[in-house]
């Protein structure tokens, strides 16, 4: 099995498991309506974090950290802040870890697209 699909099925087992146990201790019940209700927030909440992560990946804050940069550098007086340089600055987009981007992805869109077929057929 790949990488990317035994990530995935990790996530989405603890989602699983957490919706269930959530759904028991909030509602004091056992009941597949509130599992599937659940179940699919938390499956919204995995993809978001997923597209958070793919959005930073692909670059789209580094245009805002370089103006920022370089906004700074212009309006300063410090001259030991002058000396350096503007690419040198942090990039955001090379410091994301998306070794879980894909399978949050995954996961999320996959159990929110499964639980609203199994809503629909309650």
């Amino acid at each position: 099995m790949s990488n990317i699909a035994s990530r995935s099925l990790l996530i989405a087992s603890i989602l699983a498991l957490g919706s269930f146990l959530f759904s028991f201790f909030f509602y004091q019940e056992i009941s597949l309506l509130h599992y599937i209700n659940t179940l699919f927030m938390a499956s919204l909440f995995a993809a978001m974090a997923g597209l958070v992560l793919y959005i930073l990946k692909g670059g789209l804050f580094d245009l805002f950290v370089y103006s920022f940069k370089k906004m700074v550098r212009l309006l300063t007086r410090n001259p030991k802040f002058h000396e350096m340089t503007i690419e040198s600055a942090f990039s955001l987009s090379e410091n994301v870890n998306t070794a879980y981007m894909k399978p949050l992805l995954y996961s999320g869109i996959g159990i929110a697209i499964l639980t609203t077929m199994v809503a629909f057929l309650l």
